[in-house]
């Protein structure tokens, strides 16, 4: 079981397109507002072109480790 948050590693940040990472797994993307925008499997990297501009944020899930940390899309 996992007990604690680590920070998540990901660049460019802020973006326009695609979102690197460090690690694979499970991904939770929330707005500003706290709403859930988008949950899928990651491998590496997303493509964040098709969202709003803004502060979003970002945790992910592998199967040792919980992730998170801030984006901001241009």
């Amino acid at each position: 079981m996992v007990e604690e948050w680590q920070n998540l590693v990901c660049y460019p940040n802020p973006t326009t397109e695609i979102l690197n990472f460090e690690n694979s797994g499970y991904l939770l993307l929330f707005n500003a507002r706290g709403q859930l925008i988008l949950q899928t499997k990651v491998q590496n990297y997303l493509d964040v072109s098709m969202l709003e501009r803004g502060l979003y944020f970002v945790l992910l899930q592998t199967e040792t480790s919980l992730f998170k940390t801030k984006l901001l899309l241009r």
